[in-house]
């Protein structure tokens, strides 16, 4: 598996030289390489393969694994393995194999590259068993170039076999996707990339460790490529390995910095707060992945505050800080905050809003003040009588049940937070209410909302937006009725600005240039934002 030490310390980068060249090296893709094994192995040969995934998964890699096993010589049929030591697998692994012809979509998307690649499909091989021609992002492929390929990908020569990469699926037409065996890979689970660095790193004689590699395994997310880069660049500044040389290299928090601001969210510092982000600025970490951290912290406090089994004493020290329902309302924040930086007037002051927008949902988000477990109690507060119409402040005063359906699919969005409960009141239409018992209908196919978390949460939160207790009883509504629902009202809201965002992209002056440029261009849904 790996090659001889003193050869891998020069030369290619780290991420070449240590790329798989068998299937038993492959590493994170077991379903992928038992399927294309077994295959081979049983001769259910296929002419065309598609491999999807994010970057450095192991897309190209397995393609040319395939392309060896195909015309592997050591056997007198393709192989579930290839030797790696005929001249064959030695010239794949060169690229200089004249039967093994690999393109870059996206640097050939004119349909005349395809019609030259498809004329000579039709050629037999000039040395080996089949002819491979391995696409690497075939969706960058213009629509006639798609077209060109379609026939031949549809009734290839027994010769020629199609090995396509991508990593946008959906932009692949699928009259393409549907001719193909299709590999969808998986991004690398952070302990597999930190067990592989591991194996590298002792082979190289590079002294590390253990949460060095760890955090070049978090920063990588998932690709396996990015991490030996990493890896490499750092590795290439000599002295031993160490974790806080390593963080501050990526631009990630230093140990503990999540767990320190989180600790100054609970305890309701401002002060700290901006002296953090402060530091961070003049750190240079990035805002985005710090963010990202942070989501990843409250998220393993959560583990650790529902689950007493759950080993992680950092988590353990942040759930110490915060009730389960907070660090819940937490981490919606971090996570929408990541979605929200972009437009911020900056980083640092979109991720310092943040922080200040957990520091008021600490102070004002619950109805009891949030106390850290190891604190000792604090004297209750004696509860105050429900609201009536005579106390012009109380909730029952300001808000009342509603009357109709409409009125209650206003009060829904108005009044009743995201949750199981207000999903579930969001998706029912109001049929009456006698003072204390709620009659709901609920639309067809959401009966996972009926069970008894969703109302009880719902029967909860009308009671502190109300001030009385209630009690539900749950029908089910008609299809006419759908479309007096407060979920109803939402997707038909989304859907307008939806169209007007498109309208107002498609009348600018760029996008009419394109469309003059590309007849074939579209506006694709997944690429617009909300003009602001």
């Amino acid at each position: 598996m790996f090659p001889d030490v003193e050869e891998s310390r020069t030369g290619m980068a780290m991420a070449r030289r240590w790329r798989p060249t068998k299937f038993a090296d492959v590493i994170g893709q077991e379903h992928a390489v038992e399927v294309l094994t077994s295959s081979l192995q049983s001769g259910r040969l296929h002419h065309a393969y598609l491999f999807t995934g994010t970057r450095g998964v192991g897309k190209t890699t397995l393609a040319r694994i395939l392309a060896k096993a195909f015309n592997c010589t050591s056997a007198a049929a393709p192989v579930p393995e290839p030797c790696c030591e005929c001249s064959t697998c030695r010239d794949i692994a060169a690229n200089s194999c004249p039967d093994v012809i690999e393109l870059d979509a996206a640097s050939h998307t004119q349909v005349d590259s395809m019609r030259e690649l498809i004329e000579g499909a039709q050629h037999a091989p000039a040395s080996s068993r089949f002819r491979v021609y391995i696409i690497d992002e075939v969706h960058m492929l213009s629509k006639h170039a798609f077209n060109a390929m379609l026939k031949t990908l549809e009734e290839p020569p027994d010769h020629a076999k199609f090995i396509l990469a991508t990593t946008d699926p959906q932009m692949v037409p699928a009259t393409v996707l549907s001719r193909c065996l299709r590999f969808a890979l998986q991004r690398l689970e952070p302990q597999l990339i930190g067990e592989q660095l591991t194996r590298i790193a002792a082979a190289e004689g590079i002294k590390h460790d253990d949460a060095a590699l760890a955090a070049i395994a978090g920063a990588a997310d998932g690709s396996m490529r990015d991490a030996l880069s990493i890896f490499d660049e750092l590795a290439g500044a000599g002295a031993p390995l160490d974790e806080a040389r390593v963080r501050k290299s990526i631009g990630a928090l230093a140990a503990g910095q999540g767990r320190d601001l989180l600790a100054a969210v609970a305890g309701f510092d401002a002060a700290a707060v901006r002296a953090a982000c402060e530091q961070m600025y003049l750190q240079a970490v990035s805002f985005d992945k710090a963010l990202a951290e942070l989501a990843g912290l409250l998220h393993r406090a959560s583990l650790a505050k529902l689950d007493e089994g759950y080993e992680d004493d950092q988590a353990r020290e942040v759930a110490g800080l915060f009730s389960a329902v907070v660090l819940q309302a937490l981490y919606e924040i971090a996570v929408q905050g990541r979605q929200n930086l972009q437009w911020a007037p900056d980083n640092r002051t979109g991720f310092e809003m943040l922080l200040l927008r957990m520091l008021v949902v600490v102070k004002h988000g619950s109805q009891t003040p949030v106390v850290a477990e190891s604190s000792p109690p604090a004297a209750k507060t004696p509860t105050p009588a429900p609201a009536t119409a005579a106390s012009p402040n109380g909730p029952a005063a300001a808000r009342q049940m509603p009357a109709d359906a409409e009125q209650w699919a206003q009060f829904a969005e108005e009044h009743l937070p995201s949750g199981s409960g207000g999903a579930l009141a969001s998706h029912c239409v109001f049929a009456g209410w006698d003072g204390k018992l709620l009659r709901l209908k609920l639309m067809p196919g959401k009966d996972h909302l009926r069970k008894p978390p969703p109302q009880a949460d719902l029967c909860d939160q009308l009671q502190k937006v109300l001030g009385i207790a209630v009690e539900l009883e749950i029908g089910v509504a008609s299809e006419d009725e759908v479309t007096a629902t407060a979920a109803h009202r939402a997707d038909v809201r989304q859907q307008q600005q939806q169209q007007q965002v498109k309208e107002k992209v498609e009348g600018t002056f760029v996008c009419r240039q394109l469309k003059k440029k590309f007849s074939d261009a579209k506006l694709v849904r997944a690429s617009r934002k909300t003009a602001v």
